[in-house]
Formats: structure tokens, sequence, C-alpha cells
């Protein structure tokens, strides 16, 4: 998980959507490169979307994230509005939250599938997890889905 990555990168947009009690700041997010001889989308990116409440609770510690899937992020197409769960969240706890988009990146097509499938998460995570069992365990870890989802987080 703590692998240097020098692909992975995050710049705040100069887009904000103000909500009454909040601000929400759109983030767009590499994570890294994950199976790029293997991927048809080796590169990762997400829409991080950060919540901040205009009055945030002195008492309180704590920061919420919200993990979603959807497809790959486009950086010229950053959302218009905030993840209304997150905005409620903020709302409410006084809390910063975050609502983390594309985890896992999909859909994918894996070049070593002889069915030249577009899958997704739970056939992505299927697929990985194949391949990795077939290696006998011999194949590195990191084939597995959840390395690169946790990595995004």
């Amino acid at each position: 998980m703590h692998a240097p990555d020098d692909d992975y990168t995050y710049e705040v947009m100069n887009q904000t959507i103000k909500g009454v009690d909040f601000t929400v700041y759109n983030v767009f997010l590499t994570s890294g490169e994950w199976m790029p001889q293997y991927s048809n989308k080796p590169m990762w990116t997400h829409w991080l979307q950060v919540c901040v409440p205009h009055k945030p609770r002195k008492d309180n510690d704590i920061a919420l994230l919200y993990i979603d899937g959807g497809h790959t992020a486009n950086k010229a197409s950053p959302p218009s509005k905030g993840d209304a769960l997150v905005e409620i969240l903020c709302g409410t706890t006084g809390a910063v939250s975050a609502h983390l988009s594309a985890v896992p990146s999909e859909p994918l097509v894996f070049s070593n599938d002889p069915s030249g499938k577009s899958r997704t998460e739970g056939a992505i995570i299927a697929w990985t997890w194949k391949v990795w069992l077939e290696s006998g365990g011999k194949a590195d870890p990191t084939w597995l889905l959840r390395f690169p989802m946790v990595r995004s987080v």
C-alpha cells in the first residue's frame, strides 16, 4: 500500500459548490497506476469532494469519508453538485465529510482474459482472484483488486 507511485497526484479545482452551511471542494485525484500491462485503463482517477462546514463543531475531531463506485473520473467534467449524503453529514454533524468516487476504476477489460469482457467491480474482483489462485498464489499479490482500491482511499 505504501509503495511509491510517481503517478499519484491531486489538484483542487477552482470550482466550488456553496451550500447554506458548507462549501464543497472538488479535488481531481489520480491514485496511481494498476496493472498497466494487462488493463485497458491502468491509470486510476477519481473525484474527491470535500465538504467543509462553515461552522465546524469545536468538539468534533473526526472526519467522515464515503467511498463509492462508478466510472473513472474525467478532469474535464467535474461534479456540478455535491453528494447529498455527504452534504447532510457535513451540515448536521459539523464534521468535514468527503465523497471518493470511482473505487474501483471501472469498467475494465483485461488483455489476458480470453473472453474480452468489460468488467465492473464484482467481476473485476472475481477475475483478479481467479488469476491469482490459478498461479498457485505465486502471482504478484497486487493483482488482487483490493490493493488499488485501498490505495485510492
